[in-house]
């Protein structure tokens, strides 16, 4: 098996360590280390954003961030109006 074999997952970011660098919680509650590559451009990255992150089947320690989640649609029948 390669070690070029990456999994998607999603996070929410918890601390911005760096511009390009977070801790990150998965949904099982697993903290990561979260990063962008140099190459990519740097996101606008702020603490309880969810991102989609790939990771490595052999290091559940990181993930690169790649795509924000979109935000949570309406509950339906809810109103806005408050």
């Amino acid at each position: 098996m390669s070690s070029d074999v990456r999994i998607e997952g999603r996070v929410v970011i918890r601390e911005i360590l760096k511009e390009r660098i977070t801790r990150a919680t998965l949904p099982n509650g697993k903290e990561i280390i979260a990063y962008v590559r140099k190459s990519d451009p740097v996101p606008e990255l702020r603490v309880g954003d969810e991102w989609t992150v790939l990771m490595s089947l052999c290091d559940f320690n990181r993930g690169r961030l790649v795509q924000a989640a979109p935000p949570p649609l309406p509950l339906a029948g809810a109103s806005s109006d408050s």
